[in-house]
């Protein structure tokens, strides 16, 4: 039986479809949907590990990796873009 059959209403996401009634499938339900494997992450940032990323940022030390610039005007491209899942860094949209 295939996943859509069993749904009803339901939400579809890429490969997914969920009822539109429970809260988003955790990373083991979309395993199987995806090729990256996924891992439960819980972060809690304490001030010092906050201060150290900012001094690295001031520092020039870390920095943000562009991958696409696109004006206002090719914003749905840039949409687009982000939908195939293949940018490998920020995708900016400029005015």
């Amino acid at each position: 039986m295939a996943i859509s059959e069993t749904v009803t209403p339901f939400v579809e996401a890429e490969s997914f479809v969920q009822d539109a009634d429970q809260p988003p499938p955790t990373a083991p339900a979309w395993s199987p949907f995806v090729s990256q494997r996924m891992r439960l992450f819980v972060s809690e940032p304490s001030r010092a590990d906050l201060a150290a990323l900012t001094e690295m940022v001031e520092n020039g030390q870390v920095r943000p990796v562009i991958d696409r610039t696109f004006p206002l005007t090719e914003a749905a491209d840039a949409f687009a873009y982000l939908a195939q899942g293949h940018a490998r860094g920020k995708v900016v949209v400029t005015a």
